[in-house]
């Protein structure tokens, strides 16, 4: 085997190391952010955030790790969606052209070669490797996925009280059994990132990061890009 091959099972495993790491960080960064909250003078605060600072460059590193593995890998749920959104499509194509042509298919894969509409064609070409054409109307997942700001988070059950942040309401999540504080929903990472600062900027809380969720689950940065493109 060639020594700079990396198989597919062992580039999993190396990304569910990364995202262990990741999701590590994100907890003593929120461990680390309450104590800030909660230190009794401003040069322990100061000392706490040094070590937020470290981890919060070490926390960036890991995502941009994480972003360069293929959807198969990050999520092959995902994937394997996307591909059944790419057949729904094709089949969406296929019905449209006239129900005559879509019976052709359906007698005889080899019909539609011999369609002279481009769009159609370059849909069959390109499913043509696959070997299979799609099924009429497959399911495919509906998903609310967003970026936001996470400003702080605590024991569960906890009462939390976000001054300085305008009219931005606070939403409280639900993390395992702990409590993440998060502001505004984006369906881009660049209106978060461009959130996040303000809020850094402009507020008390420095230590602001950019979160994602899918429903009410909390996601990785990498899953919630490719479900939003």
């Amino acid at each position: 085997m060639n020594a700079g091959y990396t198989s597919e099972a062992q580039m999993r495993r190396n990304y569910e190391a990364l995202s262990a790491k990741r999701e590590g960080l994100e907890k003593q960064i929120a461990i680390l952010n309450n104590e800030m909250f909660a230190a009794k003078n401003q040069s322990a605060a100061k000392k706490i955030r040094k070590e937020i600072n470290a981890l919060q460059n070490e926390y960036d590193i890991t995502l941009r790790m994480l972003t360069t593995y293929p959807l198969k890998i990050t999520n092959p749920e995902v994937a394997k969606a996307q591909v059944q959104t790419d057949r729904a499509e094709f089949a969406r194509v296929i019905e449209q052209k006239t129900e005559q042509k879509m019976a052709a298919v359906d007698q005889d894969k080899e019909a539609v070669k011999d369609v002279s509409d481009p769009e159609l064609r370059r849909a069959y070409e390109k499913y043509q490797r696959q070997g299979e054409l799609p099924d009429a109307s497959p399911q495919t997942p509906s998903l609310t996925t967003y970026f936001t700001v996470q400003i702080g988070s605590g024991k569960g059950g906890q009462a939390r009280t976000f001054k300085g942040l305008g009219a931005q309401s606070v939403e409280e999540k639900r993390v395992g059994t702990t409590s993440v504080y998060v502001v505004g929903q984006y369906s881009t990472r660049e209106q978060a990132d461009d959130a996040c600062r303000d809020i850094r900027s402009k507020t008390k809380y420095k230590d602001a990061f950019i979160a994602a969720f899918s429903g009410e689950r909390k996601i990785s940065l990498t899953e919630a890009a490719h479900l939003l493109r």
